[in-house]
């Protein structure tokens, strides 16, 4: 079993090639750099304008709740009243992200970083390293071989040596567990499980 794996994984490799992606130039990098410092600026100032344009809905809403209470429709005001309390729930959030408290899910990119056990339907089993620099390496047998990963759409998805019809597309099911669809196991086909320690 162990060397028919083995034997899959390097025909595999040895499909795919053997090229490791170039690491970006210095200048490269620092563009991208000041692209997401000026993104985050950009974020910020908008939900500060958000949150301003909010307030004056929620003073607006209060008055015509007040309104419609004083003319009798009660059902109106209810309704204008569950507006309001959308709104001040949404201003909430917004308002401990701005300042760093909120508690949203962990940024996969974040939580992708790690060593992991891979399983494949097509009998394929070893180790996955997804690391910090969106490297990854796995490791089955005596093989290894590396590629690079990313984030699509809350998904990890990671292209073998450059290539694009050698990838892995996975969903977190849990933060220890990654589960999708891979180029050699169908839809599906692979299963991961963060190591410990």
């Amino acid at each position: 079993m162990l060397r028919a794996t083995i034997v899959a994984l390097l025909a595999t490799v040895l499909a795919a090639g053997d090229a490791e992606p170039a690491k970006l130039p210095a200048a490269a990098q620092a563009a991208l750099d000041r692209l997401a410092k000026a993104e985050a600026k950009i974020d910020a100032d908008a939900a500060k304008l958000r949150s301003a344009e909010r307030q004056k809905a929620m003073k607006e809403l209060d008055k015509a709740q007040q309104t419609v209470t004083k003319a009798g429709d009660l059902d109106g005001a209810l309704a204008v009243k569950a507006r309001i309390d959308e709104l001040k729930k949404a201003e909430e959030a917004d308002s401990a992200a701005l300042l760093g408290e909120d508690k949203p899910a962990k940024d996969p990119a974040k939580l992708a970083v790690g060593s992991w056990s891979v399983s494949k339907t097509n009998g394929v089993n070893g180790q996955i390293e997804l690391m910090a620099d969106k490297m990854a390496r796995v490791t089955a047998g005596p093989v290894t071989y590396t590629g690079i990963w990313m984030i699509e759409k809350e998904r990890v998805v990671i292209h073998w040596g450059g290539s694009a019809t050698h990838w892995e597309n996975l969903a977190f099911e849990t933060a220890d567990r990654l589960k999708g669809d891979s180029f050699d196991a169908g839809k599906d086909g692979i299963s991961m499980v963060r190591l410990k320690g």
